[in-house]
């Protein structure tokens, strides 16, 4: 459920909380948890030495840290396929030294080694970000 603000009135212990515009409570605390709001998290304390820690976040486009850990994802899951590929390539190339490769293998090496390139450079791209 999607909610632009929230109120409470004493505290917020081990939640997460996700608003599109302001948290607040004049006498309440946040003591941990993973809070996050568009504009403002206005509250009497944030945090307790006791506690776990509370990650706060103001200001962000709602669903950025959501796509980013979709994108984390889908980098791990192309770097699994990308070191299969590396296996594959690995063993075409033995074919190919030895002079036993076929014309269609040598069209699936080529299409292997520009996936790889652009796997690489999109990688790199992605990292420097």
């Amino acid at each position: 459920m999607d909610f632009k603000y929230l109120k409470f009135k004493k505290e917020s212990v081990n939640c997460n909380v996700k608003v599109e515009k302001e948290i607040h409570s004049e006498y309440g605390k946040i003591i941990s948890g993973d809070v996050q709001a568009g504009f403002a998290i206005d509250v009497y304390q944030i945090g307790h030495e006791e506690s776990a820690a509370a990650k706060i976040v103001v200001g962000s486009k709602r669903g950025l840290a959501d796509k980013k850990k979709a994108l984390e994802e889908k980098i791990k899951e192309h770097s699994d396929r990308f070191k299969e590929i590396k296996g594959q390539m690995y063993d075409l190339f033995k074919r190919q030294i030895k002079k036993m490769l076929s014309e269609p293998d040598e069209e699936k090496l080529k299409e292997m080694q520009t996936f790889k390139s652009e796997a690489r450079n999109l990688l790199k791209t992605w990292r420097k970000n």
